[in-house]
């Protein structure tokens, strides 16, 4: 479970980077960075723990899990090619990330490819199937993680419920959690930011939702708010 976990959490909340460093060298970095709180800490410490290669830090309000040693990152990503990313963008920045790691390209292809990423020799686009993929148990503990980063269990004032989860230029990954969640509501779009967003309030939709994360429970932050949504929902009116 924590692998997929992990890999859904560094989608919705991490970052994979390659950068020039004063136009001499390239520099390696996969980092996570989340609000620093006892839960989150202890997310990130179990992560570290169970994925291995990673390095933890608190810094300024926020815990980080962080590898930039190159040797470590080969092992890493041995890891992270187990599953595939999920996100447009994070498969085009992974491709990126292991051409430029194991080719060591020079730094005016680098600062090309930076720009282009769909021309990264050995790139494909995604493709795969949402009720495919539905049926991996892996998927079930990546949305654990992706949700623990993007999703939101609101409770309003007057104890009203909705469940909502929004990713940038990126519909076809909302679609399958519309898909996944069954959920009836149409996908919004707001077009100054290009945010794709999910959201329902049908109490048999909130069911399913609460039932899914009751069994695939989170490590992180995201658990108080989960557990104050759960306690509203079954709280008779």
């Amino acid at each position: 479970m924590f692998l997929p976990y992990f890999i859904g959490l560094l989608e919705g909340d991490g970052s994979i980077q390659v950068n020039q460093w004063k136009q001499r060298i390239l520099q390696f970095r996969i980092v996570i960075k989340l609000k620093q709180t006892p839960l989150n800490y202890a997310l990130c410490a179990t992560m570290k723990q169970h994925i291995g290669f990673l390095n933890l830090h608190v810094r300024h309000g926020y815990v980080l899990l962080i590898q930039d040693d190159q040797k470590k990152l080969h092992k890493l990503i041995k890891l992270l090619d187990t599953y595939p990313f999920l996100t447009q963008k994070m498969h085009l920045d992974y491709t990126f990330f292991k051409y430029c790691l194991f080719t060591k390209p020079s730094l005016s292809e680098f600062s090309f490819l930076k720009e282009n990423k769909q021309l990264v020799p050995g790139y494909r686009p995604q493709q795969w199937n949402p009720q495919t993929m539905q049926t991996n148990k892996w998927i079930h503990w990546w949305m654990v993680g992706f949700i623990e980063a993007e999703g939101c269990f609101c409770v309003r004032s007057n104890n009203t419920l909705s469940f909502s989860v929004g990713q940038k230029n990126d519909i076809h990954l909302i679609e399958f959690v519309k898909h996944f969640f069954k959920m009836p509501n149409k996908i919004q779009h707001r077009q100054t930011t290009n945010m794709y967003v999910i959201e329902g309030s049908k109490r048999s939709m909130l069911k399913t939702v609460i039932c899914f994360f009751q069994t695939h429970p989170f490590l992180g932050e995201k658990k108080h708010s989960f557990e104050k949504f759960t306690h509203v929902f079954f709280t008779p009116k």
